[in-house]
C-alpha cells in the first residue's frame, strides 16, 4: 500500500505552541486578514486551502489554512514559517490584530488565538488581554504611571481586588503582601493562608473562583474535587484557582486529566471553571457538569466548545459483567454521542448490554431479535462495536448521568470509550480516502482505475459527482479526499463469511491503520462473492462504523466493481457507494430482506418467532412464521426508492437514492460528519 506520511492533527493543541520566527515570505505592508484559501483564512476541509491542508484543532475556531514548512522553509506571501513542537508551519504574519480574522489576535507577528494564560506564551512571556508580552520584573520596567504585577505592566491599585490573591492595596496604590502563607503555599487550614482559603484536598493556599480571569498568572481556575463529610470518599466539587498542570487550554480535546491545564478532562474536553458564558473563550459557553465521584455525583460548571468532536475518551477496561452498572456524563448541548466497546479478539464481540437515561429510559438492551425493536438500534460486531446515539428522530440525547453495562461473547474483559459530539449539525463534512486494489481488466471503461489516474479518471470523476448529488439531499459535502493504491492479491476478490467478517474483509478494513482524522475509508475490489447472497455489490464494516477510527476490522466501506458492469442497463454506481456509506454512518435498511431477522437460512430454523415487536412485521412460508425488519426512523417507508433500500433498485435517474429527514439527522448526528 502506497501511504503518505500523515501529520497528526488531533492532540496538537497549538494554543500552547512555542512561537519561533524562522524564514518567511513577507507582504511588503500586511493589509487586513487573509483572503479565502490563503494561509490563515478559515476552513472546513483541505479542498478549502491552496496549500491543501487545513487545521481542525479546538484551539482554531473555524479551522486554519497552514502549510508545512519542515523540508522547505518558503512560505507563500504574507505568511512566516514558525516552529511549533518540532512541526514548522508557515502562518499568516500580521503587524496588528486588524490584520487577523475575528476571533484572532496578533502575537508574536502571526495571527493566531488569544492566550488565556502564560502557557500559551513563549517560555518567559506572560499573557495579557489574550496577547503575549515580555514579563516585567520591576516597576520600572513599565511605562510611567503603571506598576508591574505578575510579570504585568498594569495601573496602580484602587481597591484590594486589583491586587494579587494574598494582597492588599495601600494608600500610595501598590499591593502590599497580606500577612499568612502566599498563593500556591502549603497548608492545612484557611486560617494559615494570606489568601483566606485552604483548598481541601490540593492543601495549597489559594481561593475561589468564576473562571481563569480570577486566578494569577500559573494558575487556571479548575475543579477541586473533596470529601466534604469526611468519611473517606470524595462526594463534592467547586471551583477554585488551581497550578496550571497540562499544557492543552479549556476547550480543546484531551483523554487524560494530567494533558489539561486545569487538570481537568471531562470525557474528552479540557474544562475550567465558570458562573456564566462569559467567563469562557470565545466559542463556548458555560454549562452545568455532573462530577462522576466515588461518593456522589456533584453539580459543576465549566467552559465547553459550542460545537465540537471530542477524542474517543477511555472509560476503562472492565470485566465480563451484565449486571454492574457504569456511568458518563453528558453535557447538555451534546448532540449525541458514541459509545464503544472492543477487545483484542477477531472472532469474539464486545458488547453494551444496556444503556440507559438520566431518567432511567432504556435507550437499548439486548434482545433476542438482533435489537430491531430497541429505541435506538445496535448491531454488535466482532473486535470494535460501536453504539450511536440517537439513531433515530424517536430518542433524544438527555443531558446528564447515563448508566451502562458490557460484557462479551467470551466473557472476557471489555474496553468501554466515549465520543461526544458538541452542538447539533445542521449540515456537514465527509472525508475520503479512496484505495484501489487491482482493478485491471473489469468492466470500468478507460484506463485502469488506481491511485495516479483517480483524479482525471473520466469514470470515477461521473461517479463521484453522482455521489455529491446523493450526499447533497442528506445536506452532506465531500470535503478532503486523498487516493491510495493498495496492493494485495489475496484482497482483490472478497468471499464474504455467513457466520461473520470473513478474514479478506477484517484484513482489507484493518490496512487503514495508517489513516488519521475523522474521514471514512473507501475499498474498490474486484468482486465481492457470497453463497448465500447472490451478488453483492457493496458492503460496509458496520452499522454504523467506527467513527474516525480507522485500523479496525470494520474501518472502511468495499465497493465491487461488479457495480461498472450493470451501467449500460441504467444502473448507478454512485447509488452503491452511498448506500454503504449510509449504513457506515449508521442507517438501517428501510426494509429488510425476507429472512432477515427472523429467519436462519444456514440452519432452516426461525429465529425471532411473530408476534413481532416493534419495528418488524411477520412473514409465513412454507408452515412457518418469522419477524422480518423495518426501520426504526418514524418517518422512514419501506419503498424501494429509498437509498437504503435492502436491494439494488437505482437508476441513473436517481429516484432510487431518496432520503427522509429523519435520516439525513441521523447521518448528521454521527461524529465523523465535521460541522
Amino acid at each position: 500500500m502506497s501511504l503518505p506520511a500523515v501529520l497528526p492533527r488531533i492532540g496538537i493543541f497549538l494554543l500552547v505552541l512555542s512561537l519561533l520566527t524562522a524564514c518567511s515570505n513577507d507582504r511588503a505592508v500586511v493589509q487586513g486578514p487573509p483572503a479565502a484559501g490563503e494561509i490563515g483564512a478559515a476552513c472546513t476541509s483541505d479542498a478549502d486551502c491552496t496549500s491543501d491542508y487545513c487545521l481542525l484543532d479546538p484551539s482554531f475556531q473555524d479551522g486554519y489554512c497552514i502549510q508545512k514548512c519542515d523540508a522547505n522553509p518558503s512560505c507563500p506571501e504574507g505568511s512566516t514559517c514558525h516552529d511549533y513542537f518540532n512541526y514548522k508551519f508557515c502562518m499568516d504574519r500580521c503587524d496588528a490584530d486588524t490584520d487577523c480574522r475575528k476571533d484572532y489576535v496578533c502575537t508574536y507577528g502571526v495571527c493566531r488565538p488569544p492566550c488565556n494564560n502564560s502557557a500559551g506564551c513563549d517560555k518567559g512571556d506572560t499573557c495579557l488581554n489574550g496577547h503575549c508580552k515580555a514579563k516585567c520584573t520591576a516597576d520600572t520596567d513599565c511605562p510611567s504611571g503603571e506598576r508591574c504585577q505578575d510579570g504585568k505592566c498594569i495601573p496602580p491599585c484602587k481597591g484590594d481586588s486589583d491586587c494579587l490573591p494574598g494582597f492588599s492595596c495601600d494608600t500610595s496604590g501598590n499591593c502590599k503582601p497580606k500577612k499568612g502563607k502566599g498563593m500556591g503555599e502549603a497548608c492545612t487550614s484557611s486560617s494559615q493562608c494570606a489568601t483566606a482559603y485552604c483548598l481541601p484536598t490540593r492543601k495549597i493556599c489559594s481561593i475561589n473562583c468564576k473562571g481563569s480571569a480570577d486566578c494569577p498568572d500559573g494558575y487556571v481556575c479548575g475543579l477541586e474535587a473533596f470529601d466534604k463529610d469526611n468519611n473517606g470518599s470524595k462526594d463534592s466539587a467547586e471551583a477554585d484557582c488551581v497550578p496550571v498542570k497540562g499544557k492543552v487550554a479549556a476547550g480543546a480535546n484531551c483523554t487524560a486529566d494530567a494533558s489539561c491545564a486545569s487538570e481537568h478532562c471531562h470525557y474528552g474536553f479540557c474544562v475550567e471553571g465558570c458562573q456564566a458564558t462569559a467567563d469562557c473563550q470565545t466559542g463556548q459557553r458555560c454549562v452545568e457538569l455532573n462530577i462522576l465521584l466515588k461518593g456522589a455525583a456533584p453539580k459543576y460548571k465549566g467552559c465547553l466548545r459550542n460545537a465540537a468532536v471530542g477524542p474517543y475518551y477511555p472509560l476503562g477496561t472492565f470485566p465480563n459483567s451484565m449486571s454492574t452498572f457504569r456511568g458518563f456524563d453528558i453535557p447538555p448541548h451534546a448532540g449525541s454521542f458514541i459509545l464503544t466497546t472492543e477487545m483484542n479478539s477477531l472472532s469474539e464481540v464486545p458488547l453494551v448490554g444496556l444503556l440507559k437515561d438520566p431518567a432511567g429510559k432504556t435507550v437499548m438492551t439486548m434482545d433476542s431479535c438482533y435489537q430491531y425493536s430497541q429505541p435506538n438500534r445496535y448491531s454488535p460486531r466482532e473486535q470494535f462495536s460501536t453504539l450511536l446515539v440517537p439513531n433515530t428522530t424517536s430518542v433524544s440525547v438527555v443531558p446528564g448521568l447515563y448508566s451502562y453495562t458490557v460484557g462479551s461473547s467470551d466473557g472476557k474483559a471489555v474496553t468501554a470509550k466515549l465520543q461526544i459530539k458538541l452542538g447539533k449539525a445542521a449540515k456537514g463534512t465527509l472525508n475520503l480516502n479512496w484505495f484501489f486494489l487491482n482493478l485491471a481488466s473489469t468492466c470500468i471503461p478507460g484506463a485502469t482505475l488506481n491511485a495516479s489516474s483517480a483524479k482525471s479518471h473520466a469514470w470515477l470523476l461521473k461517479l463521484r459527482i453522482n455521489l455529491k448529488a446523493i450526499l447533497t439531499q442528506a445536506k452532506l459535502t465531500v470535503g478532503s479526499e486523498k487516493f491510495y493504491d493498495l496492493k494485495d492479491p489475496a484482497l482483490d476478490v472478497l468471499n464474504l463469511s455467513m457466520t461473520g467478517l470473513s478474514t479478506e474483509l477484517q484484513k482489507l478494513f484493518s490496512s487503514s491503520n495508517k489513516m488519521t482524522g475523522r474521514s471514512i475509508n473507501i475499498f474498490f475490489v474486484r468482486d465481492i462473492k457470497a453463497s448465500y447472497a447472490g451478488t453483492v455489490l457493496g458492503i460496509a464494516g458496520g452499522i454504523p462504523g467506527p467513527p474516525g477510527k480507522h485500523g479496525t476490522v470494520h474501518s472502511g466501506v468495499a465497493m465491487s466493481m461488479k457495480t461498472a458492469c450493470y451501467e449500460p442497463y441504467g444502473y448507478n454506481p454512485a447509488h452503491t457507494l452511498a448506500h454503504e456509506l449510509g449504513h457506515y454512518l449508521g442507517l438501517s435498511h428501510n426494509q429488510e430482506s425476507e429472512q432477515v431477522p427472523g429467519f436462519s437460512q444456514s440452519t432452516n430454523q426461525v429465529i425471532c418467532p411473530c408476534p413481532c415487536g416493534a419495528n418488524m412485521t411477520c412473514v409465513t412460508k412454507s408452515g412457518k412464521s418469522w419477524c422480518r425488519g423495518e426501520d426504526h426512523i418514524p418517518d422512514t417507508t419501506t419503498s424501494s426508492k429509498n437509498l437504503m433500500y435492502w436491494a439494488a433498485e437505482s437508476t441513473q435517474s436517481f429516484d432510487g437514492n431518496q432520503l427522509t429527514d429523519g435520516q439525513i439527522k441521523t447521518m448528521l448526528n454521527n461524529p465523523v460528519v465535521g460541522f
